[in-house]
């Protein structure tokens, strides 16, 4: 199969239903949520879900403007890297891309950086005026976490379709370990090398980072069995 594209729009109503069933303040906490708002909306810091997205619907047009603005930026950097990171990370992992055409929805809402659509399964949100991180970065954080879950099912790993869909669970909690792999592998002119483990990860980590000089199908055969040997997460 050739390359697969990428696709960048905005999408008013999306964005309305991000904020809302992502429920950013708490899958976050409030106070890292009221951080991202001083530095996005410094005049939206204290105020009621409700009241931000009564802000959005006001302020509609200017803020499409804003984030098609921003995002003239990103389109460039991926125009350059795009189809070398599609073709390295088949590389790495040793899986090519399930689909042809993927989206990434240019978002005003998703102030913490990105997230991605799991039931859609080819759909990427990216904040472009981010400034606590890469916007490059997160689309390809992104990107990577939709191609972790096609390789779980390319495996035949059998996995609770809740935590894809919920950010939330054992299977999850690989999948955030598991993106660095290939981004730390990526090399692309302008893309800066990552390998984030967040706090909550930690205990896994060391359970699994025996595995890490595997190739990638191999650290994640060896990483579900520890996950399902592992006590339930309460």
């Amino acid at each position: 199969m050739d390359t697969p594209k990428l696709i960048f729009y905005t999408n008013f109503k999306k964005d309305l239903e991000i904020f809302t069933n992502f429920n950013l303040r708490n899958f976050f906490g409030n106070e890292l949520f009221n951080k991202f708002l001083r530095l996005y909306y410094p005049e939206l810091v204290g105020k009621k879900d409700k009241e931000i997205l009564k802000y959005f619907k006001e302020n509609k047009k200017r803020l499409i403007d804003e984030t098609e603005k921003a995002g003239k930026k990103l389109k460039k950097s991926w125009a350059q890297s795009g189809k070398d990171f599609f073709k390295q990370v088949e590389e790495i992992t040793g899986f090519k891309w399930k689909y042809k055409i993927y989206k990434c929805h240019l978002s005003f809402s998703f102030i913490c950086g990105g997230c991605y659509d799991a039931k859609r399964g080819n759909i990427v949100s990216v904040f472009p005026r981010i400034k606590h991180a890469s916007a490059l970065n997160t689309l390809f954080h992104e990107l990577v976490h939709l191609h972790y879950w096609e390789i779980l099912d390319k495996l035949k790993i059998k996995y609770p379709q809740k935590e894809k869909l919920t950010a939330k669970g054992k299977f999850w909690d690989l999948s955030e370990i598991a993106v660095n792999y290939p981004l730390q592998k990526l090399k692309i002119k302008g893309y800066k090398t990552e390998f984030h483990i967040y706090p909550q990860h930690k205990v896994l980590w060391k359970k699994i980072k025996k595995y890490w000089k595997l190739d990638f199908k191999n650290f994640i055969l060896k990483s579900v069995e520890e996950i399902k040997k592992a006590p339930p997460k309460n």
